[in-house]
């Protein structure tokens, strides 16, 4: 299975919160000395999306791999995550690394593993 964030691969995604439409927003408010509240529409948005990747690898390949994950920032991708639920028209708003730390995987080459937080809205 192929977990992806736009072009650059992961060993994991998992959705942490995620919108699948866009959702109808709308915004109340009480005025003083008037019973009950106001309300209306603003058209369909409210659309936040957070998932949560992770890379098991080489140090020099983490630190590549953070670099191509942080240069999606501010472009609309796709992202398929670890369940194969792909989330199409997501605009990538914020990247930041989680953690990164040593890793031991007996009878292989893997030194690191990375988690970053991957947040955005989907646009269409």
């Amino acid at each position: 299975m192929a977990t992806t964030l736009g072009a650059v691969a992961c060993d994991l995604i998992n959705e942490r919160e995620a919108a699948h439409t866009l959702r109808t927003r709308v915004e109340t408010w009480q005025n003083p000395g008037i019973d009950g509240y106001g309300a209306q529409t603003l058209g369909r948005g409210d659309a936040g999306i957070r998932f949560q990747a992770v890379k098991y690898d080489t140090l020099a390949n983490i630190e590549t791999w953070i670099g191509n994950i942080e240069a999606v920032q501010g472009t609309v991708v796709s992202v398929t995550d670890s369940s194969n639920v792909t989330f199409t028209n997501v605009l990538v708003t914020a990247v930041r690394v989680v953690d990164r730390s040593a890793a031991v995987i007996p009878g292989s080459t893997v030194t690191m593993r990375a988690e970053l937080s991957v947040e955005g809205v989907k646009v269409s």
